[in-house]
């Protein structure tokens, strides 16, 4: 199936562009084709943002510098980044979260409490406690 933009040009048959067909998205009117912006804005609309890291030997999985730490930034949702190397026999199976007491961290579990229900072991990870300032924080054990 062929796909246009906005404008009436042709769209590039990458399959990051085929994502932007979905209906769900047309309905929330004409998305930006710069993917760094487009995504984490459509992806405010879902429960998880799942994104693939971009693979160094693939030129067609390269998506924006900085793609993944934007979208983990600025998307406001859970974003789960699948490495571009992967082992799909133990995906989800170990799970380390990174905790510094934060709001933000306090969220990121919450958010994959599911996940982290259904592993087989999951590590916390704190460096240096909590930062300065931080009297509203939780420290990590």
């Amino acid at each position: 199936m062929k796909s246009f933009a906005p404008n009436g040009a042709p769209r590039s048959s990458g399959s990051f562009t085929r994502s932007f067909d979905a209906p769900r998205c047309r309905a929330n009117g004409s998305p930006s084709t710069n993917p760094p912006v487009a995504v984490p804005r459509l992806g405010r609309c879902a429960d998880l943002i799942v994104a693939g890291q971009d693979n160094p030997g693939d030129a067609e999985s390269y998506v924006g510098d900085l793609f993944s730490e934007n979208l983990i930034l600025t998307s406001g949702r859970p974003v789960l980044l699948v490495p571009y190397a992967r082992n799909e026999r133990s995906t989800g199976s170990r799970i380390l979260v990174a905790w510094d007491g934060s709001r933000e961290a306090a969220r990121a579990v919450h958010d994959a409490l599911p996940f982290i229900r259904a592993a087989e072991k999951t590590t916390v990870l704190t460096i240096n406690g909590m930062r300065e300032g931080g009297q509203d924080r939780v420290r990590g054990r």
